[in-house]
């Protein structure tokens, strides 16, 4: 399908409802309208940079500095990484994140019903993406958009052989302030601390606050998480399914310095909650078998 703006918008354009057009880096986007909320997703890989309820402040976070290049990953938004989850563990030099967050994904279809709408894109295995992980995939992503965002990973297995793969939507949330948040869910959660040689670590039986910079890799969690945003007054509700992985990260103040498309403030600003299954909760799927990863996000206000 040809992925220029007015090509897109006369096949699957919906007016004042689902419209593409050119974004920051001549890059092509999806605008979603409906009366419960907006939303922006880029083409380039597949990323949703905006997410913004009626009546509310964004729920996403994109960064003022990010690169919109093709060979950059946009930083914020809800990147997706696959197949492989932060470096790979068979070859460092290999892209992070795996090959999704770079790709140019395409459209296949838009719906409008009873003010939801759902858009639909696609990224198959070529042989481009075969020199860098020798499998055969097709990965179907849908976006809703109705009173909460629905997002829908599926990823199938269109090879003759079995494979394994990592999954995460590095979500950035959109927050007043850092040192304002709480996260509740994840109470005596066992994790991995990447920020302290991969030691093995409990969460409090109290709901979690950052204090410092934050690398931790949950598993064998399917519980539902709550951002508790004390500036923004409201509750962010991050529902899953068929997710077993969850990652939080944030780079505080010092690491932020590491980045180059964050400003040197940007930290204050967001968490990442990451909906995932990584690690010992990677994913095996024999030839035709597929697996759907379920995102649901809503906000409402503290109580």
């Amino acid at each position: 399908m040809n992925n220029q703006p007015d090509a897109l918008n006369k096949k699957l354009g919906i007016p004042n409802a689902a419209t593409f057009s050119i974004g920051q880096g001549s890059m092509t986007k999806l605008t979603l309208n409906t009366p419960h909320a907006t939303a922006e997703v880029y083409l380039h890989g597949c990323t949703l940079t905006n997410y913004t309820p009626t009546h509310q402040q964004p729920i996403i976070f994109l960064s003022p500095t990010s690169h919109f290049k093709q060979e950059k990953a946009i930083r914020g938004g809800i990147p997706i990484c696959f197949p492989w989850f932060a470096q790979n563990s068979d070859d460092p030099a290999l892209p992070m994140h795996g090959i999704a967050r770079t790709a140019q994904f395409t459209p296949t279809a838009i719906t409008l019903e009873n003010q939801c709408i759902t858009a639909t894109f696609e990224f198959r295995s070529t042989p481009e993406t075969h020199k860098i992980w020798p499998h055969q995939f097709h990965l179907k992503y849908q976006i809703t958009l109705s009173d909460s965002l629905n997002i829908q990973m599926h990823v199938t297995n269109t090879d003759k052989q079995s494979f394994d793969f990592e999954q995460a939507l590095h979500t950035y949330y959109n927050i007043a302030n850092i040192n304002a948040i709480e996260i509740s869910g994840l109470e005596k959660q066992n994790h991995i601390d990447k920020t302290d040689h991969f030691k093995i670590k409990q969460f409090p039986s109290t709901s979690l606050k950052i204090e410092k910079f934050t690398d931790a890799v949950c598993l064998d969690t399917d519980k539902t998480c709550k951002i508790h945003d004390t500036g923004n007054n409201r509750s962010i509700a991050i529902k899953k399914k068929n997710s077993a992985s969850t990652i939080i990260w944030n780079p505080w103040n010092k690491k932020t310095l590491e980045i180059a498309d964050l400003e040197n403030t940007c930290w204050e600003h967001f968490i990442c909650l990451e909906t995932a299954n990584v690690d010992k909760n990677r994913i095996s799927l024999s030839p035709n078998q597929s697996h759907t990863l379920s995102l649901d996000i809503s906000a409402a206000p503290l109580q």
